[in-house]
C-alpha cells in the first residue's frame, strides 16, 4: 500500500507538471483564425519580438487623448477580448493598446512566462515611444495574469501611472496555497513573481481587488499592493471576473481620475 500510495502521489506531480501550461495558460490557441470583432475606431497591429514572432495589439486611438493606456488580460482572454477592452478603456479619456500574448488566438509563438514578458517589453517600449512622441503620460495596467505583464513594464522605468485589477503577488504564492499538497517549487515552470519585482516600480499605483474573489484571493492582491506602496480597493460583492471598471461604474469616478493622473 506504501508503494502504491508513493506511485499515486509521483503520478499525480507528473499530471499536474505536464498540464500546468493549460491551467495557466487556457485560452492559448482557442480561437485560432476566428474573425475579431469589429468595433468602431478600434484597429489590430502587429509587433515582434527578438525571433520574429509576432503578436497582435488591439489599439482604440482617440482624439485629445490625456494619455495612453497599455494593458495585459487575463489568461483567459485573446484579442476577442482585448477589442472591447480597449474600446471600454478609451471611455476614461485615453488611447489605448491592449496586449494579445504569444500563443494566444493568432498570435504566434509559445505561451511561457518569457515570451508573456518579452512581449510586454516590445509593447512598452512601442507604446511608450508613441506616447513620449505626443507629450502624454502612460498608464500601464493589467488584470489577472496580465497584472505581472503590466507590473514587470513598470519595473522597467515605462509608465507613469499603474493599475491592477484582482493580481497575485506570484503564481507561485497562489499554486502553493491551492495545491499545498504538491511541491510546487520543483514543479512550476512560470512563477511570475510580481512581489520581487515591485521594489523597482517606483510609480504611483492601484490595485482593484473582489473581496468575494476565489480564484485569487484577495489576501494576494493586498500584500501586492504593500510591496508596491499602492493603493487598495476592496470591490465589495464581487469575484474575479466581475469587477466594475466601466466609467459610469462605482469606481469609475476613482478610474478617471487615476488614469488621468489628477
Amino acid at each position: 500500500m506504501l508503494l502504491g500510495t508513493i506511485a499515486a502521489y509521483v503520478l499525480l506531480c507528473g499530471v499536474f507538471f505536464w498540464l500546468q501550461d493549460t491551467m495557466l495558460f487556457p485560452a492559448a490557441g482557442q480561437r485560432r483564425g476566428q474573425q475579431l470583432p469589429s468595433l468602431p475606431g478600434v484597429q489590430v497591429e502587429w509587433l515582434a519580438r527578438a525571433d520574429g514572432t509576432r503578436f497582435r495589439v488591439a489599439v482604440a486611438a482617440r482624439e485629445a487623448p490625456k494619455g495612453w493606456l497599455l494593458f495585459f488580460c487575463g489568461n483567459g482572454e485573446d484579442l476577442h477580448s482585448g477589442v472591447y477592452w480597449a474600446n471600454a478603456w478609451r471611455e476614461f479619456g485615453l488611447s489605448v493598446a491592449v496586449v494579445e500574448y504569444p500563443g494566444f488566438g493568432d498570435s504566434e509563438g509559445a505561451p511561457s512566462q518569457a515570451s508573456l514578458t518579452e512581449a510586454a517589453t516590445v509593447a512598452g517600449q512601442a507604446i511608450a515611444a508613441r506616447a513620449r512622441a505626443a507629450g502624454l503620460p502612460l498608464v500601464v495596467g493589467g488584470a489577472s495574469l496580465g497584472s505581472h505583464a503590466a507590473v514587470h513594464v513598470c519595473a522597467q522605468g515605462l509608465g507613469a501611472r499603474l493599475l491592477l485589477l484582482a493580481p497575485f503577488t506570484s503564481v507561485r504564492a497562489v499554486a502553493s496555497a491551492r495545491y499545498w499538497f504538491l511541491p510546487i517549487r520543483l514543479l512550476l515552470r512560470h512563477p511570475m513573481d510580481s512581489e520581487a519585482l515591485a521594489p523597482k516600480v517606483q510609480v504611483p499605483a492601484l490595485v482593484l481587488h473582489g473581496d468575494l474573489d476565489t480564484v485569487i484571493p484577495t489576501r494576494f492582491g493586498e500584500q501586492l499592493a504593500r510591496a508596491l506602496r499602492a493603493r487598495f480597493e476592496f470591490a465589495p460583492g464581487c469575484g474575479h471576473n466581475d469587477l466594475p471598471v466601466g466609467r459610469t461604474g462605482p469606481f469609475g469616478a476613482l478610474l478617471h481620475d487615476f488614469l488621468q493622473g489628477r
